[in-house]
């Protein structure tokens, strides 16, 4: 599904909350992979490039929610 028809997917369900989780679940591989990838070469920087991107891919998420995935993320790494 492309960025575009994803975004447009969350904006229809104005009377639901967004939840940032489900978001990057229906992303495609790729796109999951480069926000991954941002997310871990971007760790100079605190992550504030991994939370602007995600706020550039769904305009409807939070900064808290930008924080959530990070968390998810990271949390995700570290299971062995």
């Amino acid at each position: 599904m492309p960025a575009t028809a994803t975004v447009s997917k969350y904006a229809r369900d104005l009377g639901r909350s967004f939840e940032v989780l489900t978001a990057f679940s229906d992303l495609e591989t790729n796109r999951k992979m480069a926000l991954y990838d941002i997310l871990m070469c971007g760790s100079i920087d605190g992550g504030a490039n991994f939370r602007k991107t995600v706020e550039f891919l769904w305009p409807q998420a939070s900064h808290k929610d930008a924080v959530k995935l990070e968390f998810f993320l990271r949390q995700r790494l570290n299971m062995d």
